[in-house]
């Protein structure tokens, strides 16, 4: 349902991805695991068609993320790091004009815009501009805009960024059902107890290459590793990427 082949992407002499094949199917929860600048955004980027890469491709349900990014953006739910909105617009204008966007009828895309913020702790605000949001709220808005057509693939980046226990919890419960629904999810962390508990399989990152991937738990136990931090601390230690 996800797959990257070969990707590259370069940002002038910088190579943020260097070669990266990675397949997340259905039902799977994979996540990706590495320091600062090991290329975990730019991945993610990638596979909704924001840059384009140096060489490689990126696909999601089939479709190139590049010559088909419409198709692609009409089936995921994406959630970026640190999410730009309007100010001026209220949660329900925006959750409402994501729902037309993807072809609900009006009465359709309110109901689906009044489920989705009172899902994700935002039904208070509903008609508040989200100019001056909080932190916790831009993120929980977010994943609101990112579920409300209710996709089968998901796409998350630090997505329990700025989330309180609550918020966290409601996003665990999202991942879960869209995997236990058939779909995928791949979302990017640096907290290795939610990689551990959350998802499927790991990929660890680190200077743009994977240096470790498996399914959880057998992808520390078969090299040996007391755990999942022990592992990600020994593969992402400085010197060379293997």
């Amino acid at each position: 349902m996800i797959a990257v082949e070969e990707l590259v992407c370069r940002f002038g002499e910088r190579v943020a991805v260097d070669r990266l094949t990675l397949t997340v199917g259905p039902g799977a929860v994979c996540g990706l695991l590495g320091p600062n600048g090991a290329g975990k955004s730019t991945t993610l980027r990638a596979l909704v068609g924001l840059g384009t890469p140096s060489e490689g491709a990126a696909s999601v349900l089939g479709f190139d993320a590049q010559r088909q990014r419409v198709e692609v953006l009409r089936r995921v739910g994406y959630v970026p790091d640190t999410a730009d909105f309007d100010g001026f617009l209220t949660v329900r204008e925006l959750l409402e004009f994501a729902a037309e966007m993807h072809g609900f009828p009006r009465p359709e895309a309110r109901e689906r815009a009044r489920a989705g913020a009172a899902r994700w702790g935002l039904a208070d605000a509903l008609e508040r501009p989200v100019g001056g949001f909080s932190l916790g709220e831009r993120k929980r808005l977010g994943l609101a805009l990112a579920t409300v057509h209710e996709p089968t693939v998901l796409l998350l980046d630090e997505p329990t960024n700025a989330l309180d226990p609550r918020g966290q919890a409601t996003l665990k419960d999202a991942v879960r059902r869209v995997a236990e629904g058939g779909g995928a999810v791949l979302l990017s962390t640096h907290q290795v107890a939610l990689a551990e508990a959350l998802c499927t399989h790991i990929a660890v990152l680190h200077r743009g290459r994977c240096v470790a991937r498996g399914p959880v738990p057998a992808l520390w136990r078969e090299r040996d590793a007391p755990s999942l931090e022990a592992l990600y601390l020994q593969v992402t230690e400085d010197g060379p990427a293997p």
